[in-house]
């Protein structure tokens, strides 16, 4: 098993490559530099991928601190709420 480390300024990514159990192209050296080639080739396509998956989740807090900053309390409504149904209450008798 062969594990490689990349680092960029904001991504580490490990490619973890292991030898199959039953195939043979003639040695194990032409097979771990075929995965190894392989795992190069779709190196850049999945850090592409990371990349555009990282960019969308630091987009979405962004979008959730946004909505926790916002001043829209609701708590000045429930309690108008909550007062207005405890008067009803009382006029229609039921007990809580």
């Amino acid at each position: 098993m062969i594990i490689t480390l990349f680092k960029t300024n904001c991504l580490s990514l490990f490619v973890i490559i292991r030898q199959p159990a039953s195939v043979d192209l003639g040695g194990r050296r032409i097979i771990k530099k075929i995965r190894i080639d392989n795992a190069l080739d779709t190196l850049s396509e999945r850090l592409k991928g990371l990349t555009d998956e990282l960019n969308k989740l630091e987009n979405r807090q962004i979008d959730i601190k946004a909505e926790l900053d916002k001043n829209e309390g609701y708590s000045d409504e429930i309690e108008f709420f909550k007062k207005k149904v405890k008067d009803i209450d009382k006029k229609l008798g039921v007990k809580k």
